[in-house]
């Protein structure tokens, strides 16, 4: 039987990828160090997220796993064959098990088959810096497809917020043996943190590789193409053509913040006051900071304008996804002389390109040919092209309905 078992339970976007990448990546030191991060229930992204599935009782599990008494069976053989005294698990899955009972009974049953002592890690970021991230990491997950509008979320994901609730609640279970607290996750390197925090001074030699950065966030212009493309029919080769388009520095160009202006950020973080006083002086932790956050923009959805620009710079990528995009969102241009729909696909892009790149458009002449030299006279004025289009008489409209 295990000495120790150190359970890292996030919470979500706190590091917890790069934790559990540098464990992974570095499970033959921790061996030598008499650490062992099991293979038995751990998931592609490095994390033991299978386990947290089985732990929850497979609710919500992307696919069929095996049953809960086989992966403890699993999870027992590995470690009797690597001698360890002490285990680390990570998932982030994990941080809410204790609001239910079935879950908390799985998680006691693997305690005591595996442990004499179960010591629980938990990360913390300040609230604001929390919603935002999780709002921007649904987004940019396809398989999630998030498509709440940022008022409502702020609202109904700050009752997971009241953090002195969440570590209370793991401080009163009977099976754990401690709580270690961590706040202002990612204000310093979160791997050094852990290594603090489970009092592993001897896995400070191991690589840190604290340039390296994991599970990378969306933002500026491809967070809220992603947003808007959430919004239609899931089509999983946009999905994964434009997974790597998107994360491209051209697209994520600056931050882009959820709270209309620093008032009304501070109005939002003050309901958590009581609660986060209250967790700090109980468990004699570092308060959260009060650093302001800089940003270079308000997160609102895609108009017409940034919608095409967003398909220009990707048509010099990858001209086809530029086409399917363009067809699932059922959008046209069109005018008395001219609907986009009418043309060929190639035709369709080319259109497009030239509409936003050219400064004016007096002529609503657009024949084929001006069509084939479209992409001649790129430029970055796409919102003054948009008004000389619409000036011009050439509208956008959805496909379904009639124009003027």
């Amino acid at each position: 039987m295990l000495d120790r078992l150190i359970l890292h339970v996030g919470t979500h976007k706190t590091g917890t990828s790069a934790i559990q990448y540098w464990a992974d990546n570095n499970r033959s030191e921790l061996l030598r160090h008499n650490y062992l991060y099991p293979k038995t229930g751990q998931w592609h992204d490095h994390s033991h997220h299978e386990l947290a599935y089985h732990i929850w009782g497979n609710k919500n599990a992307p696919y069929s796993i095996k049953p809960f008494k086989s992966i403890v069976s699993d999870l027992e053989r590995e470690i009797d064959n690597s001698k360890c005294k002490t285990v680390i698990i990570s998932s982030e899955l994990l941080e809410k098990v204790v609001y239910e009972k079935a879950p908390t009974e799985n998680l006691k049953h693997l305690c005591e088959k595996l442990c004499k002592k179960l010591d629980v890690v938990i990360f913390l970021r300040r609230q604001d810096l929390l919603l935002e991230s999780v709002f921007k990491q649904w987004v940019k997950d396809p398989s999630v497809r998030f498509r709440k509008m940022p008022t409502t979320f702020k609202g109904q994901y700050a009752k997971f917020m009241a953090y002195d609730r969440l570590v209370q609640s793991w401080d009163e279970l009977q099976f754990v043996s401690s709580v270690t607290v961590v706040t202002n996750a990612l204000a310093r390197d979160p791997i050094a943190d852990f290594v603090k925090s489970i009092n592993a001074t001897d896995l400070q030699l191991l690589d840190v590789e604290s340039t390296r950065t994991v599970n990378q966030s969306m933002d500026g212009r491809a967070l809220k193409l992603r947003f808007f493309l959430n919004g239609l029919c899931e089509d999983p080769i946009i999905d994964s053509r434009l997974k790597k388009i998107l994360m491209l520095p051209q697209f994520n160009d600056g931050r882009l913040s959820l709270f209309q202006s620093d008032e009304i950020r501070s109005r939002y973080l003050s309901r958590f006051n009581q609660s986060n006083t209250k967790l700090c002086e109980k468990y004699n932790l570092e308060p959260f900071s009060s650093h302001p956050v800089e940003s270079s923009g308000i997160f609102k959805p895609l108009d017409g304008c940034e919608f095409y620009e967003c398909l220009r710079d990707i048509a010099e990528i990858d001209e086809k996804i530029t086409w399917r995009i363009l067809n699932a969102s059922h959008c046209s241009i069109s005018s008395e002389n001219l609907s986009i729909s009418q043309l060929n696909k190639k035709d369709q892009i080319r259109y497009l390109t030239k509409a936003l790149s050219k400064e004016e458009i007096k002529n609503k002449d657009l024949s084929i040919k001006k069509l084939k030299e479209a992409r001649q006279t790129l430029n970055q004025k796409s919102r003054r092209v948009l008004q000389s289009l619409e000036e011009s008489g050439v509208t956008i409209v959805p496909r379904n309905q009639n124009t003027k």
